[in-house]
């Protein structure tokens, strides 16, 4: 599972050129799908505390940690209004020492990262 997660994580960030993401503000992505909208929000000095609710399902909460921020990546489908339920959103959220300037990871380095990805229907 955790494998598979990161595949899908890298596939989605590792479609796009590099970019520099001001660590500031939330941006907007160009290059997303024509039908939805994507977006990069940086929350310093934040960690990621991942938990299970009573039913056993996965969820993570941030709080504050001096050193660390978290980048949440969220793609948001355009919902058809003729159907009440047609709401899709993808979200890749890991955490980051604030010290970096970048980070180019992959393959088996990605498993260093503490990383979610969710898929919300």
């Amino acid at each position: 599972m955790k494998k598979l997660i990161i595949c899908i994580s890298v596939l989605l960030l590792g479609c796009t050129s590099v970019k520099k993401i001001d660590l500031t503000n939330v941006q907007e992505l160009s290059n997303c799908p024509d039908d939805g909208l994507c977006k990069v929000e940086i929350l310093k000095n934040q960690c990621i505390s991942i938990k299970n609710d009573a039913f056993g399902k996965l969820y993570y909460e941030t709080s504050a940690c001096d050193g660390k921020n978290v980048v949440r990546y969220t793609y948001t489908r355009t919902a058809d209004e003729k159907y009440k339920d047609s709401a899709y959103r993808e979200e890749v959220v890991f955490e980051i020492n604030s010290s970096l300037s970048s980070m180019n990871l992959s393959n088996e380095s990605l498993q260093d990262t503490k990383m979610l990805f969710g898929r919300f229907c």
